[in-house]
C-alpha cells in the first residue's frame, strides 16, 4: 500500500494506525478529528494531559475538550479556511473539569479533491510557563506598587540608557505617565547638555561597574525649572553576572540646597563680622575644643584660625592658666550660668603677659541642650598699665565690658540664627 500526504476517506483507519506508532512516543499531546470534528485518534500523552481514557475521547466532539468561550475563540480563527494556525494559547478541560493551559497548533487535513476530512492538533502543556508568568506578573505589580509609593524618583535603564521601568515620582517630574517614558532616554526630557552628562554617567557605570553614590546635581527641565538632586546609580546585572544597564534613585534636595546656601551665606557674614572685630571671639564644643575662632584670637598665638580648630587652651597656654580656662568652661556647661567681664591675667608660652576682660556664655542646640561655650575676650593690658589706682582700673574695665556685652549679644543673636538652620 502506498501512503500519501493527503488522506483518502477509505484509507482513514489504516493511516491512523501508522500515525499511532509515531505519535504515541511524542512528548506533546496529539489529536486527530474526522470531518465532523469528532476525535478519532489521540496519543498516550493526550490521555495523560487530560486524565482521560478511550471511552472519554473516542468519537467525542473535539469541542467538548474546551470551555465554550475558549472554543469560540478557536472557531473565530477560521482555521478551516486558513488551513493551518500555529500557537493558539487557550485552556482545555481535564476529565475532572480542571482547566489546563495549553498552546495548540492546528492543521486541516484534506483529501485529493480538497475536501476537508479532518484536522490534526498538536497540544503543548504550558501550565508551568503560565504559572511562572503569573508569578512574574504578580511580582512586577508588587514592585510597581512599592515603587509608586516611594516619593523618590526610581528608574531602571538598559545598556543604551533607555528607560525600561520608572515609578510615578520619576514620571511626574516630566509631567507624564510612567508608560510614556519606556523606551526613551533622558535626551527626550532634558536639555541636551544635562542629558549628555547623565548619559555619560550611565555609560561609565556600565563600563566600570562602579556605583555613583549620593552625587549632588543641578537639573534643568525643558520648561526651565531648576532642581537639585541627590543621585545614586548602580549597575544592573543579568543571571550570568554581565552588566545589562543601570538603576537609579534620585531624591530632590532643592530645599536643603537652598538652606545650605543660606547657611553658607550666614556663615560668611558671621566670619566677616568676627574677623573685623578687634576682640578675641571663639566657640568651643562640649569638650572645650575650639570649633571656630576669629583672626584676633588666632593672632595672639601667631597661628591661623583654622590651625586652632580641634585644639584646646592646653595647646596655647601654660598648664595652670589652661586648667583655669578649662574649669571655667566646664562650669558654664554644667550650670548654664555665664561668666561676665571677668578680669584675667594671661601669660603666654613666651612669658609675655596680657590682661584681658573675659565673658563666656553657654551654647545651645535646637533642643535646648548645652553643646559648648562661646567666649569674647578684650585685651585691656594698656589700660591696666596706665591705670595706677585699682578703682580707676575697674571703671575702665567696666566701660569696656559694657561695650563688649553689647557686641556679645549681637554675635549671639547671629549665631543662634545660624544654628537654627
Amino acid at each position: 500500500m502506498s501512503y500519501e500526504c493527503q488522506i483518502e476517506d477509505n484509507t482513514w483507519t489504516d493511516s491512523v494506525e501508522m500515525y499511532k506508532t509515531i505519535f504515541d512516543n511524542s512528548a506533546i499531546a496529539i489529536t486527530l478529528t474526522d470531518g465532523q470534528e469528532r476525535i478519532v485518534f489521540w496519543n498516550k500523552y493526550a490521555e495523560e494531559l487530560l486524565g482521560m481514557k478511550r471511552d472519554d475521547l473516542h468519537m467525542k466532539p473535539v469541542s467538548s475538550l474546551y470551555p465554550p468561550e475558549e472554543w469560540q475563540k478557536i472557531r473565530a480563527e477560521n482555521i478551516r479556511q486558513k488551513g493551518i494556525h500555529y500557537h493558539i494559547e487557550t485552556k482545555m478541560l481535564k476529565k475532572n473539569n480542571e482547566l489546563v493551559d495549553v498552546d495548540i497548533s492546528l492543521s486541516v487535513l484534506k483529501n485529493k479533491e480538497g475536501t476537508v476530512i479532518g484536522s490534526i492538533g498538536l497540544i503543548k502543556d504550558i501550565t508551568d510557563r503560565k504559572r511562572a508568568e503569573e508569578k512574574l506578573g504578580s511580582e512586577h505589580n508588587l514592585l510597581q506598587t512599592l515603587l509608586d509609593a516611594i516619593p523618590d524618583s526610581i528608574y531602571f535603564k538598559d545598556e543604551n540608557s533607555r528607560f525600561i521601568l520608572v515609578n510615578k515620582a520619576k514620571a511626574a517630574h516630566s509631567h507624564i505617565q510612567p508608560s510614556d517614558m519606556i523606551g526613551k532616554t533622558d535626551h527626550d526630557f532634558l536639555p541636551a547638555a544635562d542629558a549628555q552628562k547623565v548619559f555619560e554617567d550611565d555609560q561609565k557605570i556600565i563600563q566600570t561597574g562602579t556605583a555613583l553614590i549620593n552625587k549632588i546635581e543641578k537639573l534643568t527641565h525643558s520648561d526651565g525649572s531648576e532642581k537639585w538632586l541627590s543621585v545614586t546609580k548602580l549597575p544592573r546585572y543579568n543571571a550570568q553576572g554581565k552588566i545589562i544597564g543601570t538603576m537609579g534613585i534620585s531624591r530632590e534636595v532643592t530645599e536643603w540646597k537652598i538652606a545650605e546656601n543660606q547657611s553658607k551665606r550666614n556663615y560668611d557674614l558671621l566670619q566677616t563680622l568676627l574677623d573685623n572685630v578687634p576682640d578675641s571671639i571663639y566657640f568651643k564644643d562640649e569638650w572645650n575644643r575650639f570649633i571656630l575662632v576669629n583672626k584676633a584670637k588666632a593672632s595672639h598665638w601667631n597661628v591661623t584660625p583654622e590651625a586652632m580648630n580641634g585644639k584646646t587652651d592646653y595647646d596655647f597656654l601654660p598648664e595652670n592658666q589652661a586648667r583655669k580656662s578649662f574649669e571655667d568652661d566646664l562650669k558654664v556647661i554644667h550650670t548654664g550660668q555665664s561668666i561676665i567681664a571677668e578680669i584675667e591675667k594671661i601669660t603666654g608660652n613666651d612669658k609675655s603677659e596680657r590682661w584681658v576682660s573675659v565673658t563666656k556664655i553657654p551654647r545651645y542646640d535646637t533642643d535646648g541642650k548645652i553643646i559648648g561655650t562661646m567666649g569674647i575676650s578684650r585685651d585691656i593690658t594698656k589700660q591696666v598699665h596706665e591705670t595706677k589706682e585699682t578703682e580707676k582700673y575697674k571703671q575702665v574695665a567696666i566701660g569696656h565690658n559694657l561695650r563688649m556685652i553689647e557686641l556679645r549679644d549681637k554675635v549671639k543673636e547671629l549665631v543662634n540664627e545660624l544654628e537654627k538652620e
